[in-house]
């Protein structure tokens, strides 16, 4: 049996970040609860960081989210010609 709630709770494999803290009791800190939404890397391009001192996240993006549908289209693609040069 958990007798306590955790700091952090989080959902990986979500189609968006967002965050939420809820509370247990109303505004005490010590029943907060800090609610994430990780979303799926392979399609938003994006990690969400953590501070564990002060529990704020971030979400850090990297470009371009990846289209398979490109790569279907033409397999060899501009990455073969980046690696035949």
């Amino acid at each position: 049996m958990i007798e306590r709630a955790p700091d952090v709770l989080y959902a990986g494999c979500q189609p968006a970040y967002g965050e939420q803290t809820i509370f247990q009791h109303k505004n005490s800190k010590e029943s907060a609860v800090k609610l994430l939404s990780v979303p799926t890397f392979a399609k938003t391009r994006s990690i969400v960081l953590l501070d564990l001192q002060t529990l704020q996240s971030y979400e850090l993006k990297f470009g371009k989210a990846f289209n398979m549908a490109q790569t279907d289209s033409d397999p060899a693609g501009a990455n073969a010609e980046m690696m035949t040069q």
